[in-house]
């Protein structure tokens, strides 16, 4: 977890480019939206994938819970970005 109000340079704020100023937070987002746009997409549960196939794909976090996995993260990203 990355704090985003923090800043790694304690009392020499603003001298680095940090998560603070490239993050915006929302809160209490329902996933259950985003879960079956990503399964409709092609991301594979992790009770159906072998763990084998785990280091060749990309991981999919979604709210901080793992919920599956994507063999073209790029491709998911701009079908994600075009709904």
């Amino acid at each position: 977890m990355v704090c985003p109000a923090e800043t790694p340079e304690g009392q020499a704020c603003g001298l680095v480019k940090n998560l603070s100023l490239m993050t915006f937070v929302s809160v209490g987002s329902p996933s259950d939206d985003l879960i079956e746009i990503l399964t409709n997409q092609g991301t594979e549960a992790l009770n159906q994938i072998n763990p084998s196939q785990i280091n060749s794909a990309t991981k999919v976090f979604v709210n901080g819970t793992w919920i599956g996995i994507h063999e073209d993260a790029s491709t998911l990203v701009d079908e994600i970005k075009e709904q």
